[in-house]
């Protein structure tokens, strides 16, 4: 069968090559593709036992590699045979991964070429198992607008992408980004629509706008678990902390107070506020800022351009972005999440951070600690544990004692520390008001200086003010001064003579008495 096969074909292609004009030549070249006769191999007939030129011929029907070759190429394209395939007449074109002996075997419809004995794609492709081709590869040129799976073909540069959502694995191919808590090595892994953040090899929440809720415990599970938006940030898939609801932002332009926003918020109708602010003078940036009513008071009537005139106008431009905003009754706390303030009533967990629900009441959580309504946060009171300064109530620093892995607060240099565990201005320091200076002592704010009041003198030794009669007794330091009070002497002692002496002046007109300096003994 092989040898009258192989004689059949070389009379039919000398036959065409020396009569060109015979009837042979005319029947065979007027058949229709569809009435084409095909001359192929068997298994047991290979392409080396035919001639080099009959795989070449270009003839109504043609041979190569054993398998018979449409009319447009009778080397490389192959409509004709995918259509053979088809209907059976093809037995050994080889697919994807199959082995192959030469390039021919392979299907270049599939874009496959024969590489180490396998049909496989090029180096700039990769076989699609959708798309049961070879598809251009992420980063690479398109093959026809077609790229692997999950990727798409940008047309402006003609490269695949990973399509959104999807990120390129270690294997190169377009995997979906992973969720919480997802093995990752890059930020781009993870999910765009949380967002998250790759922080020691794991998708976590984005720590600048999100944070990791829980939820209600169901069992040993939490199925509401995920990123929700910290407060006065972004909402989350339209979730926010507990004590805050998302809501539409706006951008407030005209003769009023503008509220902090988020930098860069995208805003529908600049146009708009454009307008506003060129009627009032407000000067716009990307952060939306506006002057206050305070500092537009003293601006001029006239606008920014000649002829215009400030009107009371004011407008609330909606933004594109949703922000999360603590609810009514509850306060923000530094850490992103809203809670009810100190003092208010409470119910389990409804305290902003750093307080507790003691007493049905939002209170600090240990007793050494005291509430600050500066910082809005509990610290600790004096020789309370300490990591840093801010941890220590006002007039206060983190003082380390010894080989202590932890501080304690202690009075800064100038303070001196009450009965209430924490510090006031001690004796001459600097105050505003009564409150300001040292309690234990009886000290008093006069022209800005604790001092003790009325007739008294400030005793270092007994931290506390006494009065003029019985410093004189007590007196045991600098010049001697002799007090002649009912016939007696008096040897005493004083700090400050010049102050001393206006107040005994004092005494020495009630008893009538004569004052003299003594005589140095």
């Amino acid at each position: 069968m092989p040898m009258k096969m192989h004689t059949l074909i070389s009379f039919m292609y000398s036959h065409v090559k020396s009569h060109p004009k015979s009837k042979f030549h005319r029947s065979f070249r007027n058949l229709e593709p569809t009435t084409w006769n095909y001359c192929y191999c068997q298994s047991s007939c290979s392409a080396s036992s035919l001639p080099v030129s009959l795989l070449r011929v270009r003839v109504q029907a043609g041979v190569h590699s054993g398998s018979p070759v449409g009319k447009t190429n009778a080397v490389t394209d192959e409509p004709g045979w995918d259509a053979l395939r088809r209907n059976g007449s093809v037995a050994n074109l080889r697919n994807y991964g199959q082995t192959c002996d030469d390039q021919l075997q392979c299907s270049t419809k599939m874009g496959l070429q024969c590489e180490s004995g396998i049909c496989q794609c090029s180096n700039s492709t990769t076989f699609s198992q959708v798309q049961k081709q070879c598809v251009g590869r992420v980063g690479q040129a398109c093959v026809k607008s077609k790229c692997s799976d999950y990727a798409g073909c940008i047309l402006r540069t003609n490269k695949c992408q990973c399509i959104q959502g999807h990120f390129l694995d270690w294997e190169d191919k377009c995997s979906p980004k992973l969720g919480l808590f997802g093995n990752c090595t890059t930020d781009d892994q993870c999910s765009d629509n949380l967002p998250l953040k790759c922080t020691d090899g794991m998708c976590n929440c984005n720590g600048n706008i999100s944070v990791l809720y829980k939820g209600p415990k169901v069992g040993d599970e939490y199925p509401n678990a995920g990123c929700v938006g910290r407060a006065n940030a972004p909402c989350i898939l339209s979730r926010c902390v507990p004590g805050a609801s998302c809501h539409t932002d706006y951008l407030f332009a005209g003769a009023q107070v503008q509220r902090d926003l988020v930098p860069n918020y995208p805003v529908k109708k600049r146009s708009a506020v454009a307008k506003v602010a060129w009627w009032t003078t407000a000067q716009l940036d990307d952060y939306g800022y506006n002057p206050s009513s305070s500092e537009e008071s003293d601006l001029p009537m006239q606008g920014l351009f000649p002829g215009h005139t400030l009107i009371p106008v004011q407008a609330k431009i909606p933004t594109l972005q949703q922000v999360c905003l603590c609810d009514e009754g509850y306060t923000y706390s530094k850490s992103g999440t809203c809670g009810k303030a100190f003092g208010a009533p409470c119910i389990k967990d409804e305290c902003v951070d750093g307080l507790v629900c003691k007493g049905n009441h939002c209170s600090c959580r240990y007793p050494h600690q005291q509430f600050s309504g500066l910082t809005l946060s509990c610290r600790s009171k004096i020789r309370g544990p300490c990591a840093v300064n801010e941890d220590c109530i006002d007039n206060t620093i983190c003082r380390l004692y010894g080989n202590r892995t932890y501080g304690e607060c202690s009075c800064r240099e100038g303070y001196i520390e009450n009965m209430r565990r924490e510090c006031d201005v001690h004796h001459g320091g600097d105050c505003i008001k009564n409150s300001d200076c040292d309690s234990i002592a009886g000290l008093v704010c006069m022209e800005g200086k604790c001092e003790c009041g009325g007739f008294a003198e400030f005793s270092k030794v007994e931290r506390k003010c006494l009065s003029l009669a019985v410093v004189s007794v007590m007196r045991a330091f600098m010049s001697p001064l002799s007090i002649l009070v009912g016939g007696m002497i008096l040897t005493i002692r004083v700090w400050e003579e010049s102050i001393f002496l206006n107040k005994i002046k004092w005494l020495l007109k009630i008893y009538s008495v004569d004052f003299k300096r003594a005589e140095s003994r």
